[in-house]
């Protein structure tokens, strides 16, 4: 996907509504350019997906993993995930709430995905109290509830509910294994 950078009109209004000045020659932080896929700006949900694939890679290296985000669209891996020493190596998938935080929508492949080195982190993004749930991807196929398409819902959903995994809050030795 083609991706351009542009500056930020003088003018624009910020989430708030509050109007946001950005003087154009000025050096100043990297906020002050949009990336526009193809002509439209990024949807919130892209936005807070890239913002667990960041917690997740910033939580990892404090606890001395080397963590590197992939390119959007990579099957199955947001992350790579190593050890300090590049014995073990993870591929990492993010799923990231910041509203709902009982659950996570997965996708189908999440229930043949299997592999010793795949890796699901299942994030909420609250305000206050964010969590991470690292899960083995063997683990994540057998807890996966699968809610055929209806009258009122269009689509199957495949979701991984919190309390079936709340014994893998902040399970970081994973990586170790």
């Amino acid at each position: 996907m083609r991706q351009e950078i542009r500056p930020w009109p003088k003018n624009h209004w910020n989430e708030r509504g509050a109007q946001v000045s950005c003087q154009v020659g000025r050096a100043g932080p990297p906020a002050s350019l949009s990336i526009v896929n193809l002509g439209k700006e990024m949807s919130k949900g892209q936005l807070t997906g890239m913002a667990g694939v960041y917690f997740v890679a910033a939580q990892a290296s404090l606890r001395g993993l080397i963590a590197s985000p992939t390119s959007r669209g990579a099957m199955a891996a947001d992350l790579l995930i190593t050890d300090s020493d590049c014995k073990r190596a993870y591929s990492v998938q993010v799923k990231t709430n910041k509203v709902t935080f009982n659950f996570w929508l997965m996708g189908k492949r999440c229930l043949d995905m299997v592999s010793s080195t795949l890796v699901y982190a299942l994030v909420n993004l609250r305000k206050v109290g964010r969590s991470i749930f690292i899960v083995p991807s063997r683990m994540v196929a057998k807890k996966i509830k699968v809610s055929e398409a209806s009258a009122s819902r269009k689509h199957t959903w495949y979701s991984l509910y919190r309390k079936e995994i709340e014994g893998y809050r902040d399970a970081w030795h994973i990586f170790q294994e």
